[in-house]
């Protein structure tokens, strides 16, 4: 820390105090502002059985049409420890398009179709980490109910800023080593955005869902659904910068569905 705020020019009390406004700041939020998940749990009522002699799978990719955007580079020089010396440079994941010309990064999850059915989130956490000035993963996917746990494994400190519209926010502080956080939403919501307010550059997407039929979509652009019951769906993905695309899905008892989401873009958008 001591070399990050030495480096540059101008004063070095002026460097560190333009340093540590910010992290001062977001430890004086983080004690005003952070709501602690609540521990009771969800009241859905008991889990509703599934057949495992009658569910389907459902799989598909989610496809660019057109030509990939130039995404710019991340400018991470206020914070020279973000990014270690003869490290890569990193682009904006708002937008990744794979070398098979499929999208990384989109959520696709069962958006109808499951009224009247219950099922248990797991106990396991799903992971958010902080790593390199960036959260990984970008797009997240978890159960309502489901623990969130925060970790840190970078040498500079952070701010963790989770702006939901259904589940209540949290701003938490996060110094370097710091042990693990454990949130929680208790309520669906598509997507909540994550931000760190001491990096700008800094962003995460967290998808909610009240069912297990959920995917984030990796370097080959596909996605799989297993063990869903049969019944008639309305499936949708999320993309950042390009929104919602939805559609309606038949699943037959031990029956493989496939679905392709393609999204279109304007040139260069």
């Amino acid at each position: 820390m001591s070399a990050a705020r030495s480096a540059g020019g101008g004063s070095r009390a002026g460097r560190i105090g333009a340093f540590l406004l910010p992290v001062l700041a977001a430890a004086m939020c983080a004690s005003a502002c952070h709501h602690a998940p609540s521990p009771a749990r969800l009241h859905r009522g008991p889990a509703t059985p599934v057949d495992p002699q009658t569910v389907g799978v459902i799989t598909g990719s989610v496809r660019f049409r057109g030509v990939p955007p130039s995404m710019p580079l991340l400018d991470m020089s206020s914070s020279p420890g973000c990014l270690p010396a003869g490290a890569p440079p990193v682009h904006d994941p708002a937008v990744v398009v794979n070398s098979n010309g499929t999208l990384r990064w989109a959520f696709v999850y069962i958006a109808k179709g499951l009224k009247g059915w219950n099922f248990d989130p797991p106990s396991r956490p799903a992971d958010l980490v902080q790593q390199g000035c960036q959260f990984r993963p970008h797009v997240l996917g978890l159960m309502a109910g489901q623990p969130l746990r925060i970790l840190t494994r970078d040498s500079v400190p952070h701010n963790v800023h989770a702006a939901p519209r259904r589940n209540p926010p949290w701003n938490i502080s996060m110094l370097p080593g710091a042990a693990p956080v454990l949130e929680q939403f208790n309520h669906s919501e598509v997507m909540i955005p994550v931000e760190c307010n001491v990096h700008s550059w800094m962003h995460a997407f967290i998808g909610v869902v009240n069912n297990p039929y959920f995917a984030v979509t990796g370097r080959r652009g596909s996605f799989q659904l297993r063990n869903v019951p049969p019944g008639r769906y309305t499936l949708a993905v999320w993309q950042q910068r390009y929104g919602f695309r939805r559609r309606q899905v038949d699943v037959l008892p031990r029956q493989h569905v496939r679905v392709v989401f393609t999204y279109h873009p304007p040139a260069g958008g």
